[in-house]
């Protein structure tokens, strides 16, 4: 059960995470926020690596290094921004969604028939955003979802979630082929580099740097964790349960940012996040 412990340990730094990014996204670019996170995440893993060594490395390595990197700094740049303009409590839950997607085109795209249980769990997730947009008042039984399609920041989730699709896969493919702390070590460096960048190339964006390292210190020592937690679970735990686990990040985030940053209409929210987490879990689990 080694799998479970990293699995949950995961979700609550991720769940962590996510509202220090909130916070952070609101008052610094996202360039900046996103060079502080990744380059200080990797301090951690590098260190461990140190000691432990570089791992046997398979010749699938730099491509899938390579793919990892671009669809991160994809997903990275597009969560800042959501952050940046919605508050997290209301854009996360939107990650649930990913799973539902999946199973809705795997029929023409692989062949593959959804189970009862997977077309259940599609039904509990488009329920649980239903609910994130859900006013007793109106008669407009569309209006939750006309209200998610006109929040730039819940689409904008919903395109990170598209991504991480593809991060998710090339991560666990990446620890296959290496090592788990190689696979954070790396993939946190280079992201940190690729952002630092476009950071050095702004003298604006150097100073705010500057001003912005102690935010970015606790959210690195969160990303570095999560990184390191999330491969030891993909190495000793099968993926769909280990993504079922992690799932629980976003009713944790729901909880924290009503907590530390007062966001309103919790009651709603956590209920969303629940019961679009229900459905996330019974399609993972159904295959």
């Amino acid at each position: 059960m080694a799998w479970f412990v990293f699995a949950a340990l995961t979700a609550f730094f991720n769940a962590s995470r996510n509202v220090l990014c909130r916070r952070v996204a609101v008052k610094t670019d996202r360039y900046v926020a996103s060079a502080l996170m990744m380059s200080l995440g990797a301090v951690i893993p590098l260190a461990l690596l140190f000691f432990e060594g570089v791992p046997a490395l398979t010749e699938q390595v730099p491509i899938l290094l390579a793919t990892s990197l671009f669809f991160e700094s994809l997903a990275l740049i597009a969560y800042f921004k959501a952050l940046e303009l919605t508050e997290v409590s209301l854009a996360l839950p939107v990650i649930a969604i990913t799973p539902a997607l999946l199973l809705l085109t795997s029929p023409f795209l692989t062949g593959e028939v959804p189970s009862a249980q997977g077309i259940f769990g599609v039904l509990l997730v488009v329920a649980g955003t239903y609910f994130l947009g859900f006013e007793k008042k109106t008669k407009d039984l569309l209006l939750p979802f006309k209200k998610i399609l006109a929040n730039k920041g819940m689409m904008l989730m919903f395109a990170v979630s598209l991504l991480y699709v593809f991060t998710a896969t090339a991560y666990k493919l990446l620890v296959a082929n290496s090592s788990p702390l190689f696979t954070a070590a790396s993939v946190l460096a280079g992201l940190g580099i690729l952002f630092w960048l476009p950071v050095l190339a702004s003298r604006k964006r150097r100073s705010e740097a500057a001003k912005s390292l102690k935010d970015g210190m606790l959210n690195g020592v969160l990303q570095g964790l999560e990184s390191i937690t999330i491969g030891f679970a993909f190495a000793t735990g099968m993926t769909p349960y280990v993504i079922a686990i992690k799932r629980m990040s976003i009713p944790a985030t729901v909880l924290l940012s009503h907590k530390f940053l007062n966001e309103s209409d919790f009651k709603k929210r956590m209920l969303a996040s629940l019961v679009s987490v229900a459905g996330a879990v019974l399609i993972v689990l159904s295959g």
